[in-house]
């Protein structure tokens, strides 16, 4: 398959960064979902979708070369319309949803950890699924399922009790001609909101959580295409969540930047491309910053574009900042403290030779304390700095250079007392009255 040779822009407040395309072998016709995702825990980007032409599921695999191979999850789907990677049952493997219109079914295909897949049931009533998601909905620590269906307009959320058996449960009804849904905690109050995309009136509408499993319109956004699928990110690092939405019929692929909670900015990222009919978004080069991810409904063209930014930091306080770069690699040198990023000192040097250090002159003149292990010197009882004159057990300040002896004891155990010995061998005189 051939390369498209030209180059697109992605123009954000830093600068433009430049996607360049590339086209990936293996895909198919009628691929509406696409997500690109590491399914088998190699370490690459790999790419899983469903094809409502072929009613296959089928991921490639990224051996890490610019190659793909390509293996089939299931030839068997009556109108394969959406997947969703997830670890549905916790056991570290990467699993397979998926929702089958024309037969009414949800199912998940279970990853043995080898690439095999088994397929088992969530529901066979779904009434006409249209997009299947999955998330933590209930707060309960595994992961529940959410799908949007045409027949009776309604978006239901698919309870897990943990022992992979599914209690459905209708979040909203009366909502017309979902295509996309997609779980965020878009307000970042605790819980899973759902964002959902239209194909009548061409809308973006966030359901909020209230906290205890019930969902309201929060807002909406209107564009003049419908919608594919979308996702949620932060494209933008400034903390809050980013739509990013495949457009019908549409020629170039943009995001909606949400700028506070009433204000949404349009940017777009690529122009000038086929058909889209799915998008995802992936690191597909390993380099670390997200390429974005393209399929053709009437083709097999699958389009990966390169995102070709110059990396760097963006710290002015660091001291590799590149006002030049155009993405983000948060890998930042800064300096040690009291050093310049040359590794000059430039704060003052202490008596001990340290940059910076607490180290000084006691009154003794010796360099003391800071990393130099020795206390400052201290006043004896004859007013000395560093003297060795001390009280003695009379409470006279004797020694050092006071020229005087320690009193001692007398006869009596009487410190400085004049008590002696006589003759007789008594201990008399002082204060014995002897």
């Amino acid at each position: 398959m051939r390369l498209i040779l030209f180059s697109i822009i992605l123009s954000f407040g830093y600068g433009k960064i430049v996607f360049t395309p590339h086209s990936i072998d293996g895909g198919e016709k009628g691929i509406l979902s696409l997500h690109a995702i590491d399914l088998n825990g190699d370490g690459h980007t790999d790419l899983l979708f469903s094809s409502i032409e072929s009613n296959t599921i089928t991921w490639l695999e990224n051996k890490g070369n610019a190659s793909y191979v390509s293996h089939t999850i299931s030839k068997k789907i009556k109108g394969s319309v959406s997947v969703f990677p997830i670890d549905l049952n916790g056991d570290g493997n990467m699993d397979v949803l998926s929702a089958s219109r024309y037969d009414n079914s949800i199912s998940w295909y279970k990853n043995d950890g080898n690439g095999i897949f088994f397929r088992q049931f969530i529901t066979k009533d779904a009434n006409g699924p249209w997009a299947v998601t999955a998330d933590d909905v209930d707060g309960d620590g595994d992961v529940d399922v959410l799908s949007v269906n045409e027949h009776d307009n309604s978006i239901v959320w698919y309870s897990n009790n943990g022992k992979e058996s599914f209690k459905a449960k209708t979040v909203v009804t009366k909502v017309e001609d979902i295509w996309t849904i997609y779980t965020a905690d878009v307000d970042f109050d605790g819980d899973v909101d759902i964002l959902t995309g239209t194909e009548s009136d061409n809308q973006i509408v966030w359901y909020e959580n209230n906290g205890s499993e019930h969902f309201s319109i929060q807002s909406k956004v209107t564009h003049p295409r419908p919608i594919f699928s979308q996702s949620a990110i932060d494209s933008d690092a400034d903390g809050d969540l980013d739509i990013f939405p495949a457009l019908t019929n549409s020629d170039e692929i943009i995001w909606y930047e949400n700028v506070d909670s009433s204000k949404i900015n349009t940017h777009k990222i690529i122009t000038k491309v086929r058909e889209i009919s799915a998008l995802a978004r992936g690191d597909m080069d390993g380099d670390g910053d997200p390429d974005v991810i393209s399929a053709s409904f009437n083709s097999q063209l699958i389009i990966w574009y390169e995102n070709t930014a110059l990396h760097g930091c963006f710290d002015e306080n660091a001291c590799n900042y590149n006002p030049n770069a155009q993405w983000n690699n948060k890998a930042c040198d800064y300096s040690e403290t009291h050093f310049n990023c040359a590794g000059e000192c430039i704060s003052p040097m202490d008596c001990a030779d340290v940059c910076g250090g607490n180290a000084h002159l006691d009154n003794c003149n010796y360099c003391v304390e800071g990393n130099t292990g020795k206390s400052p010197c201290i006043q004896d009882c004859n007013e000395e700095w560093g003297g060795t004159a001390i009280i003695d057990n009379c409470n006279i300040c004797v020694d050092g250079s006071t020229g005087k002896s320690p009193c001692i004891q007398d006869c009596s155990d009487k410190w400085g007392g004049s008590a002696v010995i006589d003759n007789c061998n008594n201990c008399v005189g002082g204060k014995t009255d002897k």
